[in-house]
């Protein structure tokens, strides 16, 4: 007795089912299991942007500058942010007064950048815990300045027109510090330049 035709046709799905399966699970286990990213353990970032906007100051009753930088970071060992109660880089004896955020400005002064010394325009700082475990870990990372402005702009450090730049870098808690980026020119209060 031969095979009839509704036999032949379900041997065949079986085995086409059999088929697609293998294929899929292949393709699972070829792209389903990614191995994690290789990082440094020294942080690596890289400026996304620097963008100057203007915000409401309510001291002075006016609109002041504000910076909005966005970084990109890498990290091997997951370990940037604070990690103490006190907000502390942990144990690092550099001389950034246990900032993980360090930022130095530069101020235009007859057509060179000058590093600026004052404490009104040194704009280091905190930031959290990016990871709550140990490995590699990769994302952005905001960080606002808020220029100094006052009523009477003699006693301001900044005047109107002065253009800046910054120097950046973060800091992990083994105290490894990362790359430095720099941002573009920003001109203070440029609205009000006439």
């Amino acid at each position: 007795m031969g095979i009839s035709i509704v036999d032949c046709k379900t041997t065949i799905l079986k085995r086409s089912l059999s088929i697609s399966q293998l294929l899929l699970l292949s393709l699972l286990t070829l792209f389903g299991c990614k191995k994690p990213p290789e990082f440094s353990n020294i942080p690596s970032i890289e400026l996304k942007s620097a963008e100057r906007y203007r915000v409401f100051n309510d001291d002075i009753q006016a609109f002041s500058d504000s910076v909005a930088l966005v970084l990109r970071f890498q990290d091997g060992d997951g370990n940037l942010g604070t990690l103490q109660e006190n907000n502390q880089v942990a144990g690092c004896d550099t001389s950034f007064n246990d900032e993980n955020f360090i930022v130095f400005t530069y101020k235009k002064i007859e057509g060179e950048f000058i590093k600026m010394a004052s404490s009104e325009l040194q704009f280091g700082g905190l930031f959290p815990p990016l990871s709550a475990g140990v490995g590699p870990i990769e994302g952005d990372l905001d960080y606002h300045i808020f220029l100094p402005h006052k009523a009477n702009e003699d006693e301001s450090v900044l005047k109107k027109g002065d253009t800046l730049k910054f120097e950046l870098f973060i800091v992990d808690n083994a105290c490894n510090q990362s790359n430095i980026v720099e941002s573009g020119e920003i001109v203070f209060r440029e609205e009000d330049v006439q």
